[in-house]
C-alpha cells in the first residue's frame, strides 16, 4: 500500500511539474526552437576534399 501511495504522489508531482513548465516556458521563452544560422557553421571536410599537408 505504501508503494502505491508513493507512485500516486510521484505521478501527481511529475504531472504538476510538467504543467508548470508549460505555463512558465511561454513567459521566459524556454523551449523555443530558434532557426540556426548555418553560414558560420564548421563543417567537416570529406575525405576527397582534404588539402595536402605539404605543397
Amino acid at each position: 500500500m505504501k508503494i502505491l501511495l508513493r507512485a500516486v504522489v510521484t505521478g501527481f508531482g511529475l504531472s504538476l511539474g510538467a504543467a508548470l513548465y508549460k505555463k512558465i516556458s511561454k513567459e521566459f521563452g524556454l523551449g523555443e526552437d530558434k532557426p540556426k544560422d548555418d553560414t558560420n557553421a564548421i563543417r567537416p571536410e570529406r575525405a576527397g576534399d582534404a588539402q595536402p599537408l605539404h605543397s
